[in-house]
């Protein structure tokens, strides 16, 4: 599938559900947020299904499954065999925060995940709990052991850095990367919902950190990606793993785009921040078919924002608080952050 600005639109992003079991300050506020804010209930697995067919029938073949947190809804693991075993699939991941991945990360192999991203924002137990709202550091950490001894492939550690919060600690995340073969990425924040009141730590900054401790890193940048992802890599010297960083507002890459989101309750979004969307969950429990759903996928998918227009939102650019931009009431939990 093509969209209007020419690029090749093969994966999309699939929210099972907009809960979870934990409270990161930046996702979700103190107080709570709506589930499901865009209206509705989430879809059953049988209805995701039926979206996963007709978007494979328009060259989509790449599918990540997160949350909230995938894996507090029951059953996931048997619904991430069915979609691997869909002829055309061509790569299944999946994005967690590790907390529940006790005794599944056997199947998940065997199931044959392509990616496993886990979230970790801080090595400090206290910071962790403050910032989630459980004491779970131990059981995250114990999970990405895990993964990383049997040898699962493509492990990745996604990181969100926030200022004069665990910028001290950007350096000892890192060399999770170079203890395990597994990427440790650093992800600018989005200036959506209650990462709002946060100010984002650009690119630049984190890279300054790191080559004060491992040394220059621009002259072993690899500049190509990897995978389906935006993330751009380099390799320290003496790390198994490497670093990405993923930088939407300081490094743009909307040119290169190549998702859309499905939303749980089956709300096809085309750009994270842009407009245009298609409700595939109301049209499904009104009786439409495959060829339906795919006249509509198709329609939303053309008309994909060139791009996402963060900057526009007010004070970015002075890294002030920012204003709220999106539609949903931009919490991250109910769009697949």
């Amino acid at each position: 599938m093509v969209d209007r600005q020419g690029r090749m639109i093969d994966y999309m992003r699939i929210s099972v559900t907009d809960r979870c079991n934990f409270r990161c300050r930046y996702c979700i506020p103190p107080g709570g947020a709506p589930c499901i804010r865009t209206g509705g209930a989430p879809l059953e697995y049988g209805e995701i299904l039926q979206i996963v067919r007709a978007a494979l029938e328009l060259g989509i073949c790449h599918f990540r499954v997160t949350g909230g947190e995938p894996f507090v809804r029951p059953g996931l693991t048997g619904f991430l065999r069915e979609i691997k075993e869909l002829p055309g699939v061509e790569t299944l991941s999946v994005t967690t925060n590790g907390s529940l991945l006790e005794g599944r990360l056997e199947e998940l192999r065997e199931i044959g995940i392509y990616s496993l991203n886990i979230s970790l924002d801080t090595l400090d137990p206290d910071r962790f709990e403050w910032l989630t709202g459980k004491r779970e550091l131990e059981k995250v950490l114990a999970a990405i052991r895990q993964a990383a001894e049997m040898g699962f492939p493509h492990l990745k550690i996604n990181c969100v850095p926030l200022e004069g919060w665990n910028e001290d600690e950007l350096c000892g995340l890192a060399a999770l990367a170079r203890e395990y073969p597994l990427d440790v990425r650093f992800i600018e924040l989005m200036p959506l919902g209650a990462g709002t009141v946060w100010r984002r730590v650009p690119q630049s900054r984190v890279e300054e950190r790191l080559e004060e401790q491992y040394g220059p890193l621009l002259a072993e940048k690899e500049e190509t990606r990897e995978g389906r992802g935006p993330a751009v890599y380099c390799r320290p010297a003496g790390f198994q793993g490497k670093i990405g960083f993923i930088s939407a507002i300081s490094h743009e890459f909307c040119e290169s785009c190549s998702r859309i989101r499905l939303l749980s309750d089956g709300t096809l979004k085309p750009c994270l921040n842009g407009p245009g969307r298609v409700k595939l969950g109301e049209m499904i429990r009104r009786g439409a078919g495959t060829e339906e759903l795919k006249e509509a996928m198709r329609a939303v998918i053309f008309e994909k924002p060139a791009r996402h227009g963060f900057e526009e939102i007010k004070g970015i650019a002075a890294g002030e608080e920012w204003a709220c931009g999106g539609e949903e009431g931009c919490f991250m939990s109910s769009i697949g952050g």
